[in-house]
């Protein structure tokens, strides 16, 4: 039986034994602490020093206090006192084993990057698109993977991020039961969209993917023009 608080709750015999174990279970009201793969004990120092014993097959209890309820106050607090180390130990563990795999990611990107000539023009891309490196539109358009139909307009919008303009629009198409972002970016030296009036419900064309974000996104899929 693995040791937590709502266990240790359990094991109360009445409601003031619940109220008082939980004063009892902070490590300052305790001393020489010990456990072993069958028994937990250790000194609590209260209107005297106690001596609690755990046996940690059944959970059966022995203090040197007075009092008649088993377990006494003193064998919660220490059972609490080791649970919550245990849940402790086991968040610092699992942190642990996060940051190994994000070192792990980190290391496997320096290797590729390593090896980056070698590698595919696909998955070169691949790798250019999680160090961040922006794709080139003639690359793009020339070695993209395309579509072409009728696109139903979901909607648009625009935002403007200081100096960089972007137009996003939402592409339905219904032959294929997908849905597509057309992406389109200016700056002030680039000039503005241009603007129609009146919004189209459907649009004519050929969308170009950007295939890396295609291939590692379960999103609805970014296009670079139509």
């Amino acid at each position: 039986m693995m040791l937590s608080a709502d266990f240790v709750q359990s094991l109360a015999p009445d409601a003031a034994s619940s109220a008082a174990w939980r004063k009892l279970s902070g490590p300052s009201n305790w001393q020489r602490v010990g456990q072993s793969a069958r028994a937990l004990w250790g000194e609590c120092q209260g209107s005297a020093l106690y001596q609690t014993l755990i046996d940690l097959t059944d959970f059966a209890s022995k203090c040197s206090c007075p009092s008649r309820k088993f377990p006494c106050k003193h064998a919660l607090g220490l059972l609490f006192m080791t649970a919550d180390a245990v849940a402790n130990l086991r968040h610092a563990e699992q942190d642990q084993d996060r940051r190994i795999d994000e070192l792990g990611y980190v290391q496997l990107l320096l290797d590729l990057w390593k090896k980056r000539d070698q590698l595919s023009p696909t998955w070169r891309a691949e790798l250019d698109a999680w160090v961040g490196l922006s794709e080139r539109e003639e690359d793009l358009l020339a070695n993209g993977a395309r579509v072409a139909g009728a696109f139903f307009v979901l909607g648009a919008t625009e935002v403007q991020n200081d100096r960089l303009r972007e137009r996003r629009t939402w592409l339905l198409d219904q032959a294929r039961s997908r849905s597509y972002l057309l992406l389109r970016c200016s700056t002030r030296c680039t000039g503005h969209f241009r603007r129609r009036d009146g919004a189209a419900r459907e649009a004519a064309g050929t969308l170009t993917f950007f295939t890396p974000i295609c291939q590692l996104c379960r999103q609805p899929d970014v296009m670079q023009r139509c």
